[in-house]
């Protein structure tokens, strides 16, 4: 049912679908909330809901989806923050939550998501921190953090080594990147901050630029000062 202009909200009567394996709604235009019913689809294995106009929050009830290995809710309109019940959904390998509206802290416990693979939460309103715990994710090999996150990217990230593609990109991050060869490798686009703020190999504070200005021009000013007093003395 994927791209066929459906349109209205998804109807609470998908509960009663138990047995489905695989639902692609995507690529509609459907709008309103998940219902809470979705936690009766208990062999729910992969769902796709992205591109759609879905709003509101992602439902507590997905606790109950313990089969779920693929969850794409990319370009949708959801808020408030990023439910640490998803990281009770040790099946998945496949997380994509990018182009909503998502605010506050990543969740500690995606880093119980040992077996995922590809994890996508930019274009969101996230902040704080990018966790440690993200780290434990071994078998992660994408990961796009493009956000507003801020401080250090953890030390333990060196420990990634299956990590072949990272984006960091427009974050206020600081600090050495990890020495592995997804940040070695990565595209200046990807590790690309506010205020062009990333030099290879490491992540310089934002005030930099500004810092080596004042300086140039508290110089100018010595400078200038310096001259016109030798110019006194020598007349």
């Amino acid at each position: 049912m994927a791209g066929n202009n459906l349109t209205g909200s998804i109807p609470h009567e998908i509960g009663n679908a138990t047995q489905i394996h695989v639902l692609d709604l995507s690529l509609n235009h459907l709008v309103g909330v998940i219902p809470k019913a979705f936690g009766r689809l208990k062999f729910l294995e992969k769902l796709m809901l992205n591109g759609n106009k879905l709003s509101g929050c992602i439902p507590l009830e997905f606790e109950s989806l313990s089969d779920l290995e693929y969850l794409d809710l990319s370009a949708n309109k959801f808020n408030e923050s990023i439910p640490s019940i998803l990281g009770y959904l040790f099946r998945l390998y496949y997380l994509n939550l990018s182009k909503n509206e998502l605010a506050q802290a990543i969740p500690l416990k995606l880093g119980k998501l040992v077996q995922l693979n590809d994890l996508d939460l930019s274009h969101n309103s996230l902040e704080g921190k990018i966790p440690s715990e993200m780290s434990n994710i071994q078998s992660l090999v994408t990961l796009n953090l493009s956000n507003n996150l801020s401080g250090f990217i953890p030390t333990s990230f060196e420990d990634m080594h299956g990590l072949s593609y990272v984006d960091i990109s427009y974050n206020h991050l600081e600090g050495p990147l990890p020495n592995t060869r997804a940040f070695r490798e990565a595209p200046l686009e990807a590790l690309k901050g506010t205020k062009d703020c990333v030099k290879v190999g490491a992540l310089p504070p934002c005030n930099e630029h500004e810092t080596k200005t004042h300086q140039k021009q508290i110089f100018g000013i010595t400078f200038s000062l310096l001259h016109a007093k030798e110019e006194e003395a020598s007349g």
